[in-house]
């Protein structure tokens, strides 16, 4: 038997409402991703980083900060510098799919998830001073601010930064 009060269950079905709704938003904000190719100023990097990082992945390197593959096979420390995260969930995407898709197409993921997820975060952290609806708008301005979704993503495709956001 449940003992919680009834107006948890209104709260709960609220914060799902909102999930949902900064879920379909994150996707809206970065549809044009799944139908042009978005060249921003790191996206070449981005593309040798993910190949490099996967390569590694399968190789049974946990960490990979060395990337063999990159420089026309002489490598580079990539990872002691610049934040993995990104390539972890593009890697992660690419291991777990059951079909192959471009390299773009997991790069283009992990970007995605990011805005998703500094959706969901924001919420999160706004639901604890405000209502579930005013988190919500909240959340889906922060994902939709210019310097986070024009900058970051269309113009310089910097997805350390888009991810630490």
């Amino acid at each position: 038997m449940d003992n919680a009060p009834a107006w948890v269950g209104g709260a709960r079905q609220e914060t799902r409402r909102a999930w949902i709704l900064i879920l379909v938003c994150s996707l809206l904000l970065t549809s044009p991703l799944w139908w042009q190719e978005v060249r921003g100023h790191s996206y070449p990097l981005n593309l040798s980083w993910h190949e490099g990082f996967v390569t590694e992945l399968r190789a049974g390197v946990f960490y990979p900060r060395w990337l063999n593959t990159t420089n026309q096979g002489l490598g580079a420390p990539s990872f002691y510098f610049y934040a993995p995260l990104p390539f972890f969930v593009s890697g992660i995407c690419e291991l777990l799919s059951p079909f192959r898709f471009s390299t773009s197409a997991y790069v283009y993921a992990s970007a995605v998830i990011a805005v998703a997820c500094s959706g969901l975060t924001l919420f999160a952290f706004a639901r604890r001073v405000v209502s579930a609806h005013a988190a919500m708008i909240a959340s889906v301005m922060y994902m939709a601010m210019p310097y986070h979704l024009g900058i970051d993503l269309w113009w310089r495709a910097a997805l350390g930064e888009l991810w630490a956001f």
